[in-house]
């Protein structure tokens, strides 16, 4: 599929046998930290991110999930934490 330019990526993985021959063509797969545990999101960054496969972490829902992923490995990122404003504090900064 990579020749014609497509790229496939496995959305609602399960890591089970059953999906093993798509695992060898994907290039993405895309895991829900909602849906699996923390253990889960361990063991399949350990597995699949030195097979070079990008896996993307979707529905993250806090700032915490974000950053716990990013310290995974996982690269890519979508979720409604990215939609919410953050509020940020400041000083103001003196006009001399």
């Amino acid at each position: 599929m990579q020749q014609a330019g497509y790229l496939l990526a496995l959305d609602d993985f399960e890591d089970r046998p059953d999906w093993k021959p798509l695992i060898a063509k994907a290039d993405f797969i895309k895991v829900d930290p909602l849906a699996t545990t923390s253990e889960d999101q361990i063991r399949l960054a350990h597995t699949y991110l030195p097979l070079n496969v990008r896996m993307p972490a979707e529905k993250l829902e806090t700032y915490d999930d974000f950053q716990r992923t990013r310290g995974l490995g996982y690269t890519s990122f979508q979720g409604y934490s990215f939609s919410k404003p953050e509020m940020l504090s400041r000083k103001d900064i003196p006009q001399n």
